[in-house]
């Protein structure tokens, strides 16, 4: 999974489902591209990006993957998730928007 947090299909925070987007990723450049693509939400026309949505998944390879989640690293697979419906609460300001295709790059780019 890469280090980009957005997804461009409609993600209600509220439907208790998880979204899953997988990267197949064989080399710096494929990184690079998901990465360029998933900014300008045109990842899910990719044929080497999954995406699913669910309530527990478990997410396996044959080989040593580090995860992470929102920017944060993760356990190494496997790993199992599960959504816990209003396990916390989110306070978040009236008029919050998004953030802008700017504040991503800069998030990305570090």
């Amino acid at each position: 999974m890469t280090g980009v947090q957005t997804c461009a299909l409609p993600i209600y925070y509220t439907d208790g489902l998880f979204d899953v987007c997988i990267y197949k990723c064989a080399s710096q450049i494929h990184l690079v591209k998901h990465s360029l693509t998933t900014v300008l939400k045109k990842h899910a026309d990719c044929g080497d990006v999954i995406y699913r949505q669910c309530k527990k998944t478990r997410i396996t390879s044959e080989s040593e993957i580090r995860t992470e989640f929102d920017g944060d690293p993760g356990a190494s697979l496997p790993i199992d998730i599960e959504i816990m419906p209003q396990a916390i609460k989110v306070l978040v300001p009236r008029n919050a928007t998004p953030a802008g295709i700017r504040t991503r790059i800069k998030r990305i780019l570090g």
